[in-house]
């Protein structure tokens, strides 16, 4: 793995880029809101190796992409991201929810996600201009009851 994982709390240009450029990459840029817990991994050379997107909703918190970069894969990046998405989660919100990208059903039970139906998805969270532009038909909903704290996998 490339190293630690960092909150994002400022961009700069050269990280907007990067940004951009991994999740165009990965078909996840409409996923992206400047109002998004940003959360990333960084190479020696200070490039962005992987990010998380997710936004706190009262008790509910939605997590809106995983990205890794291709040459970065299989390094447990996502799951280090995952991991401490879910950790900041777990001392703010009682459950956290996926439109997971059909075929990574798996990856996200691994954490402890279940299947849910769209009629599920809370009322704030739904409504939210955040999943504007996310056709949810086409993704798996899925979602974790937080215990009181998140155990890293």
């Amino acid at each position: 793995m490339s190293g630690q994982v960092f909150r994002i709390t400022e961009l700069n240009p050269r990280l907007e880029m990067e940004i951009g450029e991994l999740l165009e990459s990965e078909r996840l840029a409409s996923r992206y809101s400047l109002d998004c817990d940003l959360f990333g991994i960084f190479d020696s050379d200070g490039s962005l190796a992987g990010i998380t997107g997710s936004r706190e909703f009262e008790t509910e918190y939605l997590l809106h992409f995983v990205a890794v970069r291709e040459d970065e894969r299989g390094e447990g990046i996502g799951t280090a991201l995952v991991s401490r998405v879910l950790a900041y989660a777990s001392s703010r919100c009682e459950s956290v929810w996926v439109l997971a990208v059909p075929g990574y059903e798996e990856y996200f039970e691994r954490f402890g996600f279940e299947p849910a139906t769209t009629d599920k998805i809370p009322g704030r969270v739904r409504d939210s201009r955040d999943l504007a532009g996310i056709e949810i038909a086409s993704t798996k909903v899925m979602t974790l009851r937080l215990p009181e704290r998140w155990q890293s996998i």
